[in-house]
């Protein structure tokens, strides 16, 4: 999933999505206008500093430049942002694409058209690169054509390119950054961009899948029961001893009891357990693997910046090809996250070097290292979790951390770990030896032991029944 910066400054909300700088909230016919301007103009210098030194939105600078009068780019929320589109085709002509503007019914994809120049006299167009039809198979060739051309004006850009400026790392100006996904973009109702309306979507994208969650451990414990039950009763309609019929009365007390207990300390790992057989690891080469959008070096157990030039370098076309297709995420995000930014995948904290951090939410949600000597009054709640830190040179450390709070939530607020189990003792016999076997089987049937045994067992079994398409939406 893309993640695109919104940074807020007082001459208003800025976001950059594929090196476009779109000023959030703009009148439909100022939209084009604004996004055209120099972003050193539009911003405070600190802003501007932000956006050169990690996200720097060049992008209508290579359009200038290049011999096409396109530009392909697969963000679909920077033109569900831009509202005027227009349609295109693109014909051939001396062994060049070229996109033209025609009406509805004859297009092959939607576009935005700029004017670009001094005085705007060369019009170009951004094309979203799905086609209508998907019988259009001339993507790549586009794409060949267009990464060409960026090829050809490499040396242009460079040169005009602005300094580097330096950004103190402490600067509270990083607090007016947000991240906000393609998801979240498309469902915000309006503008300025809050971190409270970012935190609403997320809690109501959470729910679907805290509330399946909570129906499969319902689900779960209610076969559990009616299996111990069913059993229960198959073995008292077969005895017909008199002194046996208190004791299976107390046998399913006991059931009644534990089970609900076994279900709370064991359905967070088993449903932990089932995400882990199916995550997805993507294997760019024998040495380096993606998961959870990040670059693994397997050998070296550490993560590896996917935009390294130095590294990129390294990797043949094929690995350059299945890297990019793994879509990871741009380490501009984590530059300007102050804090610590969670994963929800262990396998990742398996595979690269990690190391056990306390940490602490504060009152607004965000997590931090709890450093030893740290007396923040703003401690909401602390907790210790496995961490890998990565440091950058201008903006020091950013600390990954494993979140299951997911999984974990699914087992809260119920029946406390620490609470004693309720134990009954079935009596060894009752004086007749033909039950004693039948008595030793009900002891371990009834215990936690046992009931845990036939928890798993029937968990095993109902992860049959759940296609792949219901672990994706809860996992």
């Amino acid at each position: 999933m893309n993640e695109y910066p919104v940074i807020t400054v007082p001459k208003g909300q800025f976001v950059v999505i594929d090196g476009f700088l779109v000023k959030l909230g703009t009148e439909e016919k100022d939209q084009n206008e604004t996004f055209l301007r120099d972003a050193r103009n539009l911003l405070t210098f600190e802003g501007w500093s932000i956006l050169r030194n990690s996200f720097y939105p060049n992008t209508l600078l290579k359009m200038r430049e290049m011999r096409s009068n396109y530009y392909l780019s697969h963000h679909r929320a920077f033109f569900q942002l831009m509202k005027s589109k227009t349609y295109v085709i693109f014909i051939r002509k001396q062994g060049r694409y070229c996109c033209r503007r025609v009406d509805r019914s004859r297009a092959t994809h939607v576009a935005l058209s700029v004017k670009l120049g001094p005085k705007g006299q060369r019009l170009k167009y951004v094309v979203f690169d799905k086609p209508l039809s998907k019988s259009d198979h001339r993507t790549h060739d586009l794409y060949q054509q267009q990464n060409q051309d960026l090829h050809e004006i490499e040396n242009t850009l460079i040169k005009n390119a602005p300094p580097f400026d330096t950004v103190d790392r402490e600067n509270a100006i990083l607090q007016n950054v947000l991240f906000v996904t393609e998801d979240q973009l498309g469902k915000l109702k309006g503008y300025p961009i809050t971190e409270a309306k970012l935190e609403l979507i997320e809690r109501n994208n959470d729910r679907p899948r805290l509330d399946t969650l909570l129906e499969l451990k319902k689900s779960l414990l209610r076969i559990c029961l009616e299996s111990s039950f069913w059993q229960l009763k198959r073995l008292r309609d077969r005895c017909d001893h008199d002194g046996m019929q208190d004791i299976f009365e107390d046998c399913k007390n006991q059931i009644q009891e534990v089970l609900p207990i076994v279900s709370e300390q064991n359905f967070p790992q088993l449903i932990q357990q089932w995400f882990d057989e199916k995550i997805s690891i993507q294997d760019i080469s024998s040495r380096y693997v993606v998961i959870e959008n990040f670059v693994v070096d397997l050998e070296s157990k550490s993560l590896v910046d996917p935009q390294n030039e130095e590294w990129l370098a390294n990797l043949s076309a094929l690995e350059k090809e299945q890297l990019e297709s793994t879509n990871p995420l741009d380490w501009n995000v984590l530059k300007l996250c102050k804090e610590a930014y969670p994963v929800y995948n262990r396998k990742l904290f398996d595979l690269a070097e990690s190391t056990e951090k306390n940490l602490f939410r504060d009152s607004s949600g965000g997590v931090h290292i709890l450093e030893p000597e740290g007396k923040s009054t703003d401690v909401w709640a602390q907790f210790t979790c496995r961490c890998i830190i990565v440091n950058f040179q201008d903006f020091g450390p950013r600390v990954l951390y494993e979140n299951v709070e997911t999984t974990d939530a699914a087992g809260r607020n119920t029946i406390s770990r620490g609470e004693s189990i309720p134990t009954f003792v079935v009596p060894k016999t009752i004086g007749d030896k033909r039950y004693d076997y039948l008595l030793k089987n009900l002891d371990f049937f009834v215990s936690f032991n046992g009931l845990k045994t036939l928890y798993v067992k029937t968990f095993e079994q109902f992860k049959s029944m759940f296609k792949d398409s219901t672990l994706k939406q809860v996992a």
